[in-house]
Order: structure tokens, then C-alpha cells, then sequence
């Protein structure tokens, strides 16, 4: 599987949204960084997404609505979960692009919104 971060088209210099998420909202949390970066090392070495949403204690990939789909990273955790939301490229189900991501405490997604639209901007 191959990741791309929300936006990255040819020549964009910026940061995706996912990587500055990682960078600076996690920068306090190494030990759920260090996690989500293990777990996209899972999905770059897996040929399928099949196990991830079968096997529910890697972690858990959830169908949200529509194309959107949302990693939990871990599943459940006292201090908080990691989400990042992401789509399959069309056409190319060996290519995730994640759109965003955020630390939840609670049980409800906050992000789906930001996500969802920057969904129907990349499918454009």
C-alpha cells in the first residue's frame, strides 16, 4: 500500500495536514507518534487493508461514510486515540490519501467535517 498526505500534488512545498499534525500536535505524545508511525509502516507493507479491518487489534480501520474512512490508532486508550481520516484513490486501491487527523479523548469524531471537504476537493 502507498500513503500520500492531503494535499501533495506535484510541486506543493507546503506541510499535508497529516504530517503537521503528527509533527506538532503529537510533538508532546512520542509514545503515540512513535505508534502511528509504526502503523503506516503496517499499511506500506501490507498488499491488502483486508486484515486491518478484519482484525480489529492491529488497529482499527472503520468505514465512515460515503469514501471517508478513519484509522485508530490504538483502538482504545486512556489518554486518547489518534485518528486520522483518509479515502482509497480511485482507480487505485493500492493508494490511501490521508486527509487529517486529530487526538481524541472522547468517543465522537470532530474532524469527519474538515476531512469530508477536503475529500470532495481532492476527487474534483
Amino acid at each position: 500500500m502507498r500513503l500520500q498526505l492531503y494535499p501533495e500534488p506535484p510541486g506543493y512545498k507546503d506541510e499535508g495536514a497529516v504530517q503537521s499534525f503528527i509533527r506538532k500536535d503529537l510533538k508532546k505524545r512520542p509514545d503515540l507518534r512513535l505508534l502511528v508511525e509504526d502503523f503506516f509502516d503496517k499499511v506500506r507493507n501490507a498488499q491488502s487493508l483486508d486484515p486491518f479491518f478484519r482484525n480489529q487489534t492491529i488497529a482499527p480501520l472503520k468505514y465512515i461514510n460515503g469514501d471517508l474512512y478513519e484509522m485508530r490508532i490504538p483502538q482504545k486508550r486512556g489518554g486518547g486515540v489518534v485518528r486520522i481520516y483518509f479515502i482509497k484513490q480511485p482507480g487505485d486501491d493500492g493508494l490511501l490519501v490521508l486527509l487529517d487527523g486529530e487526538l481524541k479523548k472522547d468517543t465522537a469524531p470532530g474532524k469527519t467535517g474538515r476531512a469530508e471537504k477536503r475529500m470532495k476537493d481532492y476527487l474534483k
